[in-house]
């Protein structure tokens, strides 16, 4: 049988690898450029905003600004609204497919949901060892990458 570490180390990389692909799918299947993921993304972390103050978090030009929330709406993945306060103010906001592709792009999103139906699927005994499994890596991870390095039989 082999080195139960080794083991370890290549079952978690397989674990590590299969949560990448699922998020790296996402974004291949994207039709949008790195300018407009950043629009959605500053929308998605900071919610709805006015199409100036859009353009000064990015740092844009606001005829840029306005060019890249065109294509936005165009693409369904967000809509402009008047401001009920001052009817000069556009606000732009997120739709639903916004928001769900921003989720499924976040360190949250679509490799978390992919994990969540794997768990489902695991028996409810098994999902305790490795919950406790996972707590013991920690916990020893917290221990080695502290400046005090322990040596392993100080565990049990």
């Amino acid at each position: 049988m082999s080195d139960p570490n080794e083991q370890i180390f290549n079952l978690f990389g397989q674990v590590l690898g299969a949560l990448h692909r699922s998020r790296r799918v996402s974004w291949l299947e994207l039709d949008l450029t790195m300018a407009q993921l950043k629009v959605l993304a500053t929308l998605h972390r900071e919610g709805s905003l006015p199409t100036g103050a859009l353009a000064e978090r990015l740092q844009v030009s606001p005829p840029s600004i306005t060019r890249q929330i065109d294509r936005l709406v165009r693409g369904g993945w967000v809509i402009r609204h008047r401001s009920e306060d001052d009817r000069r103010v556009v606000v732009v906001i997120l739709t639903e497919k916004g928001r769900r592709l921003m989720q499924a792009l976040s360190p949250c999103g679509a490799p978390r949901q992919l994990l969540a139906r794997a768990l489902e699927r695991m028996a409810p005994r098994s999902r305790e060892d490795l919950l406790r499994g996972l707590a013991a890596l920690h916990e020893a991870l917290q221990d080695v990458t502290s400046c005090g390095h322990h040596n392993s039989d100080e565990r049990g």
